[in-house]
């Protein structure tokens, strides 16, 4: 049966532009579905009418924030791309993929000898991996912890299809009935536990307990720093802009002579400077390189409070 061009053009289109929306590398996710979609233009016009309305919002939000369509938040980073970050991240990625994942997904190697379940699936699925996993191994954030796998997350989907596809062709060739029956559920049995075991390990359910610190920060700083104070802040930043009316100062964007001159303007009007900074911040911000004086006066958990003596 035909499928219907139409039908799955829309929706790919449509997963491709919100794919974009999130990170705009996702772009590269057009080289599977030009593998899909091969040369059906009525599947193509589909797909373009599917991603349109996706695609125009991004260069609508581009052009009114940053002033150009093609311009994003992530500024300039051709410095934090080269070839010499790649075998860091590829041994990072050989790592922690199997962790995350289960060692259960090194089946997604053999591919080729899955693709007899369906070729194309399993080059555009291939291809699904390369691109992002190949560019993310150029990028120099890619390998710095654990946690910044969430960069090549989309091709998470894509590896764990490939592993079943892999798996699935080896149970067919086990000739015992039972024994191929009850192969998942050994599988199961044996990987979740190794899931829960990471879990724990990486205190991936304490990320709710760590992140309310955010807010709770935001709620000192709302009762005891001045309404009209300044924040000098790196990693509170996004909060401190979207549920604060506080002027902000990206001090890790901010020369130091800039930063001073931002300082004794704000001073010029009797406001005053504080900084809600993570423990890895501390010693960037409260430096003589920034010059004055800072004293600590608050603590929220980890997060401490400082302000600019005047």
């Amino acid at each position: 049966r035909r499928p219907n061009a139409l039908g799955w053009g829309l929706l790919s289109g449509a997963a491709a532009g919100m794919a974009v929306l999130v990170r705009p590398t996702n772009a590269l996710l057009v080289v599977p579905l030009l593998i899909l979609l091969g040369w059906r233009w009525q599947s193509w016009l589909a797909c373009i009418a599917g991603g349109l309305p996706f695609a125009t919002a991004l260069a609508f939000y581009n052009h009114h924030v940053y002033g150009a369509v093609l311009t994003t938040g992530y500024g300039d980073v051709s410095g934090l791309l080269g070839p010499q970050f790649i075998a860091h991240n590829a041994a990072h990625f050989a790592r922690w993929i199997p962790t995350l994942l289960t060692p259960f997904v090194a089946l997604a190697l053999g591919a080729p000898y899955g693709f007899r379940l369906g070729r194309q699936a399993g080059l555009a699925l291939t291809a699904w991996c390369l691109c992002l996993v190949g560019f993310y191994a150029f990028y120099f954030h890619s390998g710095e912890t654990w946690w910044y796998l969430r960069f090549i997350l989309p091709a998470f989907p894509a590896l764990l299809l490939l592993a079943l596809m892999t798996g699935q062709r080896l149970s067919d060739r086990i000739e015992i009935a039972w024994l191929r029956a009850t192969l998942p559920a050994a599988l199961l049995a044996i990987a979740i536990p190794v899931l829960m075991a990471s879990n724990r390990q990486l205190g991936v359910l304490g990320i709710r307990s760590v992140e309310t610190n955010y807010r709770r920060g935001i709620e000192w700083l709302e009762q005891n720093a001045p309404a009209d104070a300044v924040m000098a802040a790196m990693q509170m930043s996004g909060t401190l802009h979207f549920y604060t009316n506080h002027a902000l100062i990206r001090y890790d964007l901010t020369p130091p002579k800039e930063f001073a001159r931002a300082v004794a303007a704000a001073r010029a009007q009797g406001r005053e400077i504080y900084a809600p900074l993570f423990p890895f911040e501390v010693g960037r911000l409260v430096t003589p390189r920034f010059g004055g004086e800072w004293e600590q006066v608050g603590t929220v958990d980890f997060i401490t409070i400082w302000r600019l003596k005047p």
